[in-house]
């Protein structure tokens, strides 16, 4: 279910050009790297809130929450972009 998530805004984000389905079938082949797809798509969602006027601490608890994460996950792949 998670993994779903985070391929549906991998294909929001970054997938235009690709055929429908492609990134799902990458993966469940071990092509694609879910977790590092996580971590791309938990940045990119605190770029945007912190964009939107948002503070850095309150995207990342945003963050966290949509994401059923520790805080220190977040924070730990927001610094180490």
């Amino acid at each position: 279910m998670h993994d779903e998530r985070i391929i549906d805004s991998i294909e929001r984000l970054y997938g235009g050009g690709l055929p429908q389905g492609a990134l799902r079938r990458m993966a469940s082949l071990g092509l694609l790297d879910i977790r590092a797809c996580e971590r791309r798509v938990i940045a990119g969602e605190v770029s945007e809130e912190v964009r939107g006027g948002a503070t850095k601490a309150r995207a990342m608890e945003n963050a966290a929450e949509r994401h059923a994460c520790s805080f220190e996950k977040v924070r730990a792949i927001v610094y180490r972009r």
